[in-house]
C-alpha cells in the first residue's frame, strides 16, 4: 500500500534535522575547545590537534567497515544507533571539563571523538538511501537538501556552541546538543520507515541482486553476464567499487571539493589576521561568505540536478573552483590586487562551486555503481552514500592537515592555494573522459531503469 505523502513527509524532516544536529556535533567546539583545552588542561596544540582531527579519521575508515553489514534491510538501525551513539558521545565529552587535563583527558577525549565520527559515518551512509525511496522523484533536492542541513549544522555550531558556553559554562553546549539529538533519534525510531523501500527494487526487467564479490571480476574479465545470472552483491563490494578506474577519478576529484572546505577552515583566518589585521571576533563573518553562499545555493542545485544536469554541473565546479584558487593565489604576484574585497568575491564563488560539487555527486556516483555491474537500486544509493562520505572525510584531512598544514607552513598561502587549482585542473580532464565515456554528461536522472540498464557494461 502506498504511503500518502503527507506521512512520507515527516521521516525526511527528521532526517534532516538530524543532519543539522551532527552537524552542530562536529563544529561545536570550534570557538572555545582549543583555548579552554590549553589554558586550563594544558594541552598542546598538537594534541587538540589529534582530537579534534580523530572524528573525521574514525569517519572515514569507518565508512569502508560498515558497508560490509550494512544492506536496505537494516539501514534504520544503522542510522538511529550511529545517532545515538554520537550524541551520547558528544555528552560525555561535554564531561570530561570535569577532569584535570594530562593524559587521561587527552585519551578520553580522543577515544570520544572516534565514537563520535564512528557514530557519524554510519548516519551519512545511511541517511540518502534510506529516505530518498519516499520521494524518488525529487531524489536530487534531498540529496542537496541533505547536504544543505549538514552544513547549516556546521555554520549553527560555532554561534550555538559560542553562546551557551559563554551562559553556562563548558558543559552545556555540549548536554544540549547531545539532548537534543537523542531526542530526535527517538522521533526517527518512531516515524522512520524499518526498510528503504516495501519490496525489492527492480530497475530493470529482472531483478538482480548480488552477494559474491567474484560476480564482478568475472564480469570485467568478460566471463560472466550479470544479465544472465541471479545472484546477489553485498556491501562487502565497497572496496572493490571505490577502487575502479572510473569511480575512484570522480572521487578523487570530490575529495578536492572537501580539501577546499578542510583547507579554508584552518588557513583563512591566520591569513585574514596577519594580512588585515582581521582577528578571531570578526573573522567569522568571511568564513559566511564561503559557507553562506554554499548553503544558499544547494537546493536550487538540487532542482537542476532532478533536470539532467549532474555531470555537467560536476565539470563546472571543478573549472570554478580551479578558477577561485587561482584567482586567491594571484596577490601573491601581483600585490594591487591584494585587498579584502577580493579575497570576499573569491570565497562567494568557491561557496557556489563547492556547492556544485556536492549535489551532482550522488547521481554519479549511483550511475557510476550500475555501470560496474551494480542492478539494484538501493545497493547502487548505498555505494554511493558511503563513498560521498568516505571522500568527503578523506578530503578533509588532506585540505586542513597537509595543504593547510604542512604545505602552507612550508609554502606559504599563496603557494597552497596555487597548489589546489593545479590539483583541481589536473583532475579535471580525466573527469571529462569518464563522464563522458559513460554517457553521463547528457541527461541523466534517478528515475530511468533503461537508461541504467545502457549503462552496463
Amino acid at each position: 500500500m502506498k504511503l500518502p505523502k503527507f506521512i512520507k513527509l515527516a521521516p525526511i524532516l527528521l532526517g534532516l534535522a538530524l543532519l543539522i544536529a551532527e552537524g552542530v556535533n562536529y563544529s561545536q567546539i570550534g570557538p572555545f575547545f582549543p583555548t579552554e583545552a590549553e589554558e586550563q588542561k594544558g594541552i598542546s596544540t598538537t594534541s587538540i590537534g589529534i582530537i579534534t582531527g580523530a572524528f573525521d579519521v574514525a569517519n572515514l575508515f569507518a565508512t569502508f567497515i560498515l558497508t560490509s553489514f550494512i544492506s536496505p534491510k537494516n539501514q534504520k538501525n544503522y542510522f538511529c544507533f550511529g545517532a545515538f551513539m554520537s550524541a551520547t558521545c558528544n555528552g560525555l565529552f561535554g564531561i570530561m571539563g570535569f577532569s584535570k587535563g594530562g593524559i587521561f583527558f587527552i585519551t578520553m577525549c580522543t577515544l570520544l571523538r572516534v565514537l563520535m565520527g564512528t557514530g557519524a559515518s554510519m548516519v551519512y551512509s545511511t541517511g540518502v538511501p534510506l529516505l530518498v525511496p519516499l520521494y524518488p522523484e525529487w531524489s536530487g533536492r534531498i540529496t542537496t537538501l541533505y547536504e544543505t542541513s549538514f552544513s547549516l549544522g556546521m555554520m549553527l555550531g560555532p554561534l550555538i556552541g559560542s553562546l551557551l558556553f559563554s551562559v553556562g559554562g563548558y558543559i552545556t553546549p555540549f548536554t544540549f546538543a547531545a539532548s537534543t539529538q537523542i531526542f530526535i533519534v527517538i522521533l526517527c525510531v518512531l516515524f522512520l520507515p524499518n526498510k528503504a523501500v516495501e519490496k525489492k527494487d527492480r530497475p530493470f526487467e529482472e531483478n538482480y541482486s548480488f552477494n559474491d564479490l567474484t560476480i564482478l571480476e568475472e564480469q570485467e574479465e568478460g566471463q560472466f553476464d550479470p544479465i544472465d545470472d541471479e545472484k546477489e552483491l553485498s556491501g562487502h563490494t565497497f572496496v572493490y567499487f571505490a577502487t575502479r578506474p572510473a569511480v575512484f577519478m570522480v572521487g578523487i576529484t570530490l575529495a578536492l571539493h572537501s580539501a577546499t572546505t578542510g583547507f579554508i577552515d584552518v588557513a583563512l583566518a591566520s591569513y585574514l589576521l596577519e594580512k588585515f589585521g582581521v582577528d578571531g571576533n570578526s573573522s567569522g563573518y568571511y568564513f559566511l561568505a564561503f559557507l553562506g553562499v554554499y548553503v544558499a545555493v544547494l537546493p536550487p542545485l538540487g532542482l537542476l540536478v532532478d533536470r539532467g544536469q549532474a555531470g555537467r554541473m560536476f565539470l563546472i565546479a571543478c573549472l570554478a573552483t580551479f578558477l577561485g584558487f587561482a584567482s586567491l593565489s594571484l596577490p601573491g604576484a601581483i600585490s594591487a590586487i591584494e585587498t579584502i574585497y577580493w579575497v570576499i568575491l573569491w570565497l562567494f564563488e568557491l561557496g557556489a562551486a563547492n556547492a556544485g560539487g556536492y549535489a551532482a555527486i550522488y547521481l554519479l556516483f549511483e550511475k557510476l555503481a550500475y555501470n560496474v555491474g551494480f542492478r539494484i537500486e538501493s545497493n547502487a544509493k548505498l555505494m554511493a552514500a558511503s563513498l560521498s562520505n568516505a571522500c568527503f572525510a578523506s578530503g578533509r584531512l588532506f585540505g586542513s592537515a597537509v595543504i593547510g598544514g604542512v604545505f602552507m607552513d612550508e609554502f606559504g598561502y599563496y603557494y597552497s592555494c596555487l597548489l589546489l587549482s593545479g590539483l583541481f585542473i589536473i583532475s579535471f580532464f580525466p573527469c571529462v573522459y569518464v563522464l563522458y565515456t559513460k554517457n553521463l554528461l547528457g541527461k541523466i536522472s534517478y528515475l530511468s531503469p533503461e537508461e541504467n540498464k545502457n549503462l552496463i557494461e
